[in-house]
């Protein structure tokens, strides 16, 4: 899909350097995709401590170590 956006360069060009992306596409597609998974994050927030049959802390730690 083309969309066209006024993105300020100061704006772009910071974006293109904390990401690491090569074009501007790039760096715009990444950062569409952090802003989203982000949001994600934050709607999974809601739920910690809800789970009666989840692992304890405690649990998740022992199975990590054995590792």
């Amino acid at each position: 899909m083309t969309t066209t956006v006024d993105i300020p360069k100061e704006t772009l060009d910071r974006v293109m350097r904390v990401s690491g992306a090569s074009s501007p596409q790039e760096a715009v597609l990444k950062a569409v995709e952090e802003y989203a998974r982000r949001h994600g994050q934050k709607e999974l927030i809601k739920y910690l401590g809800t789970f009666d049959d989840f692992m304890t802390p405690e649990e998740l730690q022992a199975m990590r170590e054995m590792d």
